[in-house]
C-alpha cells in the first residue's frame, strides 16, 4: 500500500498537469525509493 502523503502528492500533481515522469523525478530528488514511487503511481493509476 502506498504512503498516503505520497499518493496525495502524485494525485495532486497529475491533476495539475504534471507528467508521471516529472513527478517521478521530483520524488527521486526528494529521496523516495523507486519502489515507493511505483507503489504510489499504481495506487492512483486511474486518475490520469
Amino acid at each position: 500500500m502506498a504512503d498516503a502523503k505520497l499518493a496525495t502528492f502524485i494525485e495532486a500533481g497529475l491533476l495539475a498537469g504534471a507528467s508521471r515522469a516529472e513527478l517521478e523525478q521530483a520524488l527521486v530528488e526528494a529521496e523516495w525509493s523507486r519502489e515507493q514511487i511505483a507503489d504510489g503511481l499504481r495506487s492512483i493509476a486511474d486518475v490520469d
